[in-house]
């Protein structure tokens, strides 16, 4: 009996164990030259994201709240500031829209190539001052000749929050 007592509280830990983690399907699209990007994050992470960054005075009636903070924190080819800590991203970020799903939400948004090339790496910085224990797992989608996807991905958190990026042209 006390075995089964340990499991059941080991699941139940398990279970309500809260998961910081967002999930991203990447796929570079070369019609349009630009990386499309699928982001499923927690409900009650929009929600805080929302009132940090999209319930601001200078926000209040900005639709586009998302947009400009997904430019500011999903860095695809950063490059260095002037200042050390400070990077730019080199693509400019366009947000489509959103979709709920049960406790998720999914943020649709696209980054424009400006030499008509794939990127070549990403930065995360969301929601790291939330929690620094969160991760971003990074799925990388491209066609296959059978017409099906093939999947890469990688993970990356507040320790490591850049990686490589291979988009197949």
């Amino acid at each position: 009996m006390n075995g089964l007592h340990t499991f059941c509280v080991l699941w139940a830990w398990i279970l309500c164990h809260p998961v910081h983690e967002t999930v991203s399907e990447v796929q570079w699209n070369e019609q349009s030259k630009r990386v499309e990007v699928a982001l499923r994050l927690d409900i009650l992470d929009e929600q805080w994201l929302k009132k940090q960054f999209g319930d601001t005075a200078d926000n209040a009636a900005d639709e586009d709240w998302q947009g400009k903070l997904l430019a500011t924190q999903v860095l695809f080819d950063p490059r260095e500031g002037k200042r050390a800590e400070s990077t730019v991203s080199g693509l400019a970020i366009r947000w489509i829209g959103r979709k709920e799903e049960g406790g998720h939400v999914w943020w649709f948004f696209e980054a424009f190539s400006q030499n008509g090339k794939p990127p070549k790496s990403i930065q995360m910085r969301l929601l790291f001052d939330r929690d620094p224990s969160y991760q971003h797992r990074i799925i990388v989608l491209e066609s296959t000749a059978k017409g099906g996807r093939a999947r890469r991905s990688v993970v990356l958190n507040q320790q490591k929050p850049k990686s490589k990026l291979q988009l197949v042209p």
